[in-house]
């Protein structure tokens, strides 16, 4: 079970981070509980441009495997694609992993959003698992309170 972290020009890059910076603690925490309810027994294998920041956030509950960013990024995309089941970033890159997947019964959990705004991406496809991200959540409590 593939999860990917996208980090780095999301987090570091203010203007990035106003535009994509969607999937924070919350949204992991929520996608890897759909995956321990679908799939029995599930092992994790962690992929991030930021492996330390996952290590110290993002706890299972189960066997869990970190890949130390030394791998190119072939390599790593082989290894991720190998994967049956993905948590995605908003990311392309995560996106490609779970497109070269051979996984027939594969379950995905993505943001609903990979954005900050309104922007419906063509990427997410209509059989995913979708959770809230930040945004979202911030959008929905500030409507609650209207």
């Amino acid at each position: 079970m593939c999860l990917s972290v996208r980090r780095g020009d999301f987090e570091s890059n203010a203007e990035v981070k106003k535009l994509q910076s969607v999937c924070d603690r919350k949204y992991f925490e929520e996608a890897i509980q759909v995956i321990k309810n679908n799939v029995k027994n599930p092992v994790f294998f962690m992929f991030s441009d930021d492996i330390e920041w996952v290590k110290n956030n993002i706890y299972t509950g189960c066997v869990t495997y970190y890949e130390d960013g030394t791998d190119t990024v072939w390599e790593k995309l082989r290894l991720m694609s190998a994967c049956k089941h993905f948590v995605v970033s908003n990311s392309t890159f995560s996106w490609w992993t779970q497109y070269l997947s051979k996984s027939e019964n594969k379950i995905v959990v993505s943001p609903s959003s990979w954005f900050n705004n309104d922007y419906e991406s063509p990427l997410i496809a209509k059989d995913w698992i979708l959770k809230m991200h930040a945004y979202e959540r911030r959008e929905a409590h500030e409507k609650r309170k209207n």
